[in-house]
């Protein structure tokens, strides 16, 4: 359909029939009247989430990010991971599941997914690339197991309408009834069994159904007790015990599992009740951290079983007690530490032969014999500890109000108090930072510990990361809802859930939200970096920004380049007239009547690759094709400009302007909705604050350069800086290479 050029009512200056690309496609040309023009180009993200009603199968990750966010640009993830603060922000609606480390990958239930017996068939190995499973059932737990040829297969569980539980791995599937209460979100996988916590006992299961499930059940004075027990793995088995922590009568029986059934640890061996905690050595004991009635905690060592301890290996230890480096020798004792009375009398034989630091080490690990510690610390005052979290590891946070006594080899002992104790399994016992846990409170703060990763929530704010003398939060403004951290997969793909007691207004619209570092965010972002100290800036003769302090270098598509001393640097508004915009056409108007509506809309101010020209960008947005088609678009009154209007265009399509200091308008073109163009955000943070900048362009590598008297600015429309850009922008800061 061929337009009338007619002047409309003045509140919607549009001619919505248009429909030609305007920033990106081929150069046009006319078509005759009868041909249909061709379609734009719908490259651009959108943050509208909700399902997908589009009949497609859903395999993959980006597959649940596209059903989520139905216009999401990525097709793969980048190749280097982004800083957390530029991951992603998904919130998804479906049911995620995080299996345990070493695998920790992502189980994701859609119905529009394959069979889960299908992707099991096709799941790599334990050293493959497999970091999302996208099935029909709904999982909550995986056990990778060892077949005899060397390959590593998923059984997976997922509970039945009917009750009970179906258990899929690649060869077919099975039932497992079940006859108890399951916790599966605290079961973990041992020794191709499964650990399964159940109310008041605790189960050992055989996926594979070789064997029979064996079940142990703690009671009390009234019968079964209605806590979930603790369970951790030692040197040859599973010890399990019911916390004393729970404050249920009769609690703090213990059980252990060794040679395929379960044998109750009484106080005749060494076991009384009122376990609070339990750590097992590794020399074949067990730490026993015993409450009382008053509060009060007692520290006590039982033996589980007897096991030849390496003794060279503790002789190194000992050695290592007298390295040059401080390190390595708080190292060597924090790993003897983990022993018991099996090294006791290898540290005794040796000890005399020690310098004085190392003695005293010795010293402080043989005072255990008479009052055990916790890791050479002693409780102070009424020697009470509360427990503050139980970690998803098996670990614990505890809080000791009246502090510790920490030993300091050829002083006297340092006081902490309080203090907050970290007891992990297969690490030392250690005090947390205080920088960690100056807001903490134990009543109504959080806790968790992946790997080396530590993330609180206190009453002052969400789930933050701990970067060793702060916190980074994780959460932005709208995402208040999502207060419970499931985990990190082997990805670094961080997955929170929201708390199902948050208000409905929270925001928090999806039920789990994942930030996942190796994909764009699809909220709109302008990140920046910012040159304000440099002798002079401008460009190329490629369009790559430079920066001059001495020398010159121009910042191509990942590096600084150094410049040649007799390259030409463009500069200033006289060099942005005499030398074309690398995304700017040189095909003339087609005829007569396209000059002249070019004339009359006064000056350009983007040449588009298809011919397609835009003027004004002051009060409205006006195009015009190669063909004279022409578009106006009033500007909401709130992106109306005041000084001199630049736009620019990137390969995605969308236009970015320029129009007022301070500001950069980001806006889509629409040509098959009502409207042709639509603002989609505005930018303020890294947007230089002037009216009158030297030059706008757009760099080869797609990025925005804006020079501003001797400054440079480069904006990232990507929507976040690349590694390789960022570690300089970290090493060079404001001041360039």
């Amino acid at each position: 359909m061929k337009l009338q050029k007619q002047k409309l009512p003045s509140a919607v200056l549009l001619t919505a029939a248009l429909t030609f690309p305007l920033v990106a496609g081929i150069c046009c040309r006319r078509e005759p009247p009868s041909a249909p023009p061709p379609a734009s180009p719908q490259t651009a993200p959108s943050v509208s989430i909700g399902p997908a009603t589009a009949p497609l199968v859903r395999r993959t990750f980006l597959d649940v990010v596209r059903a989520n966010y139905r216009e999401f640009p990525t097709t793969q993830p980048l190749s280097d991971l982004l800083d957390l603060d530029q991951a992603a922000h998904l919130q998804l609606h479906e049911p995620i599941y995080l299996s345990p480390p070493p695998r920790a990958e992502l189980w994701i239930t859609r119905p529009d997914a394959p069979p889960i017996q299908t992707v099991l068939r096709e799941a790599g190995d334990l050293t493959g690339d497999v970091d999302t499973q996208v099935v029909d059932r709904r999982v909550i737990f995986v056990d990778w197991m060892p077949t005899d040829s060397g390959d590593w297969k998923p059984y997976v569980v997922c509970r039945r309408g009917a009750g009970g539980y179906d258990v899929f791995w690649p060869a077919g599937q099975g039932i497992f009834a079940g006859r108890y209460d399951y916790h599966w979100e605290s079961a973990f996988a041992w020794d191709r069994l499964a650990v399964v916590p159940t109310t008041g006992g605790i189960s050992i299961v055989d996926l594979t159904g070789a064997t029979e499930e064996a079940h142990y059940e703690f009671t009390g004075a009234g019968g079964t007790l209605p806590i979930v027990p603790q369970a951790l793995t030692d040197l040859q088995g599973i010890i399990a015990w019911t916390p004393w922590d729970a404050h249920v009568p009769g609690s703090g029986q213990a059980t252990r599992f060794v040679n395929g059934k379960w044998s109750g640890l009484t106080a005749d061996t060494g076991w009384p009740g009122k376990l609070v905690h339990v750590v097992p050595l590794l020399d074949g004991s067990a730490l026993q951290l015993l409450g009382s009635e008053t509060g009060g905690v007692r520290v006590a060592v039982a033996t589980l079983q007897k096991v030849d301890v390496d003794q060279a290996r503790i002789a190194v230890l000992v050695d290592q007690l007298n390295d040059a480096e401080e390190s390595k020798r708080v190292d060597a004792y924090e790993q003897l530490t983990r022993y018991g009375p099996g090294i006791w009398s290898t540290l005794e034989k040796l000890a005399p032969d020690q310098p004085p630091e190392a003695a005293d080490r010795l010293a402080q690990l043989l005072r255990d014999k008479t009052e055990p510690t916790l890791g050479g610390m002693k409780l102070l005052g009424a020697k009470s500890l509360t427990l503050a979290d139980r970690l998803t590891d098996g670990g614990v946070i505890f809080y000791a109000p009246g502090g510790v006594s920490v030993p300091n080899p050829g002083g006297e002992a340092e006081s902490q108090v309080p203090a907050w104790i970290s007891v992990r399994p297969g690490e030392p016992i250690a005090l947390l930072p205080e920088a960690l846990t100056i807001d903490l409170k134990p009543e109504t703060s959080r806790i968790w510990a992946i790997g080396d990763e530590w993330i609180v929530r206190s009453e002052v704010r969400g789930p933050a990361r701990f970067v060793g003398n702060g916190f980074v939060d994780l959460l932005r403004k709208d995402e208040t809802g999502f207060d419970e951290l499931v985990g990190i997969d082997h990805r670094g793909r961080w997955v929170l859930q929201r708390n199902a007691a948050a208000p409905s207004d929270t925001g928090a619209a999806g039920m789990f939200l994942v930030l996942d570092p190796s994909l764009p965010d699809p909220t709109p972002r302008l990140p920046g970096w910012s040159f304000t100290t440099a002798d002079s800036v401008g460009w190329d003769k490629d369009g790559w920004p430079v920066v001059k302090r001495g020398a010159a270098f121009a910042l191509v598509q990942t590096d600084w380049r150094l410049m040649d001393p007799k390259e030409k640097i463009f500069s200033g508004a006289a060099d942005d007239a005499a030398v074309p915009s690398p995304a700017a056409t040189t095909q003339p108007a087609s005829d007569a009547a396209t000059r002249k509506a070019a004339e009359e809309a006064g000056p350009v101010i983007l040449s588009a690759p298809n011919g397609t020209r835009y003027y004004d960008g002051q009060k409205s947005l006006r195009a015009v094709d190669c063909n004279g088609r022409e578009v106006v678009w009033p500007l909401p009154s709130i992106a109306n400009g005041k000084s001199k209007a630049h736009l620019i265009g990137t390969a995605d399509g969308r236009l970015y302007l320029f129009n007022q200091g301070g500001r950069i308008l980001r806006i889509r073109p629409t040509p098959t909705k009502s409207a042709p163009f639509e603002m989609e955000a505005t930018f303020t943070r890294d947007v230089p604050d002037t009216d009158n900048p030297s030059r706008i362009w757009l760099d080869p590598a797609g990025r925005i350069d804006i020079e501003w008297g001797n400054r440079l600015t480069i904006l990232f429309p990507a929507g976040y800086i690349p590694r390789q850009i960022a570690e300089k922008m970290e090493t060079g800061g404001n001041g360039g290479p």
